[in-house]
């Protein structure tokens, strides 16, 4: 990068309301935060280690299988692979399956509910 524009870069940065300004081009990279400007501290925001089992499409969520019971609630455990529920696209069922073992936290879908791709259904504390 030619540094005889970074003063150029840096003094238009400076009167944005930007806070940070990060580049890349070619292999080449810059990046910078404005002096004086609000950081937010990593502890503030505990990591989380829930995982979502999400919607594989956009559809009605059915709740049972044709012809058999599925009944996944908080509290349920899942295993890898398990199907939770169906999407119904038009004359399609596609399963929606746990990518992990685990327990069902939180349940955010009833049966016969729309869904979109990739809402999360249910939320699983992973074994």
């Amino acid at each position: 990068m030619d540094t005889k524009n970074l003063k150029s870069i840096l003094d238009w940065a400076k009167g944005t309301d930007l806070d940070e300004v990060s580049f890349s081009k070619g292999g080449e990279s810059l990046g910078f935060q404005i002096e004086g400007a609000p950081t937010v501290p990593e502890s503030v925001f505990p990591g989380c280690t829930l995982s979502p089992i999400t919607a594989s499409d956009v559809g009605i969520f059915r709740a049972d299988g044709q012809g058999k019971a599925i009944c996944i609630e908080e509290g349920s455990s899942v295993s890898s692979g398990q199907v939770v529920g169906y999407i119904e696209t038009g004359m399609n069922r596609r399963p929606v399956k746990a990518a992990q073992a685990g327990k069902v936290v939180s349940a955010k879908i009833e049966d016969g509910q729309p869904v979109e791709f990739g809402q999360p259904l249910f939320f699983v504390q992973p074994a």
